[in-house]
């Protein structure tokens, strides 16, 4: 099976000149680009634009949900995350609710309503259960090649667990057990969400690595990470890169799901 690249963009919210100068590294190429909405922190400036941009190149463009708010308190400290087990079945259920109005009311139609990912990738269980219920049909979340991760995932597996500690158990190409959610994770972190230096060798390296598991590699990024001339450069240099890569081609999540669903 010839690689299929992803590449998706979290923490969409605010309109900012990071998440305007990521879409033109990538658009600039005609690499698509899925970008994940927090619903609570979508401004109605951002909301059009995602509307703008998307129907202007509605194969380029892929927008799905990323939570509510991406926060919760637990035990009187801020979590930059949203479900688990700190939360049952119902308050996830409430909390995926509210964001997906938010997603209904500003983007309509623009938004693929399939598409979830838990923020910081944290989910059990119940999390599935609700996203199912609420008739999301894709879960992005991270799947990642290396040994003891994919041991991990393996052995999980083969217990039927969804969780092992905090992490989630990796389905990616898959669909999971515990709801009918088509699982496509990203496999390589090219940032964990705060500004950092990256060298665009080491990303094609792990290109590479992941691609030796899966024929499904996805790429994470979080655009207010590279917010500066020299984090523009380096998304300009790495666009470049991909779209020159041989015998490799670029789609959204929603795209690979069909294509493996009319397979």
């Amino acid at each position: 099976m010839p690689l299929t690249l992803f590449l998706r963009d979290d923490d969409a919210g605010a309109l900012s000149d990071a998440l305007r100068g990521f879409h033109a590294a990538f658009s600039a190429r005609n690499l698509p680009v899925s970008y994940q909405v927090i619903p609570a922190q979508l401004t109605d400036e951002c909301a059009a634009w995602l509307r703008e941009i998307k129907a202007h190149a509605p194969d380029l463009i892929e927008i799905g949900q990323h939570g509510h708010s991406h926060e919760m308190m637990v035990a009187g400290s801020l979590e930059y995350y949203e479900f688990g087990p700190e939360r049952t079945l119902d308050e996830q259920r409430s909390v995926i609710a509210q964001g997906r109005a938010i997603m209904q009311a500003k983007l309509g139609d623009a938004a693929d309503r399939r598409l979830f990912t838990p923020p910081r990738h944290r989910f059990n269980r119940d999390t599935l259960v609700a996203l199912g219920e609420a008739g999301f049909s894709i879960l992005s979340a991270s799947s990642y090649p290396k040994p003891l991760h994919q041991l991990a995932y393996r052995a999980g597996r083969m217990l039927g667990m969804t969780n092992i500690g905090r992490g989630g158990v990796s389905h990616h190409g898959a669909v999971r057990p515990e709801a009918p959610l088509f699982e496509l994770s990203i496999s390589v972190a090219v940032d964990d969400g705060a500004p950092r230096q990256r060298n665009v060798d080491d990303v094609m390296r792990a290109i590479a690595t992941a691609a030796k598991i899966t024929p499904y590699v996805g790429l994470m990024f979080h655009h207010n990470a590279w917010d500066s001339q020299a984090g523009m450069a380096f998304l300009a240099s790495l666009a470049d890169r991909l779209a020159a890569m041989a015998d490799v081609r670029f789609a959204t999540l929603g795209q690979i799901v069909d294509e493996q669903r009319s397979a």
